[in-house]
C-alpha cells in the first residue's frame, strides 16, 4: 500500500538536437544519446506533460505542473532536474 507504479509507454522524440549539447553513439540519434545540455522542442513535445525521451530512453521528461502536483501530494523522495542540468 506504500508503493505506486507508473508505466510510460512509448517514446517521444522531442530533443532540439541543434540547440542541445550531446555525444552521439554508433546507434544514431535514437535511444542512446548522452546529453551534456538538453533543450526540448516544445512543438515536438506537443503539449505532453510526461514522457520518455526517444533520444535518450533513460530520461523521463516531466512538466513543471506535474512536478509541482507530485510534490504537493507528498512525493518528496523524487529528484527533478531542469533540462539544461541533465547529464546522461
Amino acid at each position: 500500500t506504500n508503493y505506486k507504479a507508473v508505466n510510460l509507454i512509448g517514446l517521444i522524440g522531442a530533443a532540439d538536437m541543434g540547440q542541445s549539447s550531446f555525444t552521439e553513439h554508433s546507434g544514431g540519434a535514437i535511444g542512446d544519446i548522452d546529453f551534456d545540455d538538453l533543450v526540448i522542442d516544445d512543438n515536438k513535445a506537443k503539449g505532453r506533460l510526461i514522457f520518455r525521451l526517444a533520444e535518450s530512453t533513460n530520461i523521463i521528461m516531466v512538466h513543471k505542473r506535474v512536478r509541482d502536483h507530485l510534490l504537493a501530494k507528498g512525493f518528496d523522495d523524487l529528484e527533478f532536474y531542469e533540462p539544461d542540468e541533465i547529464a546522461t
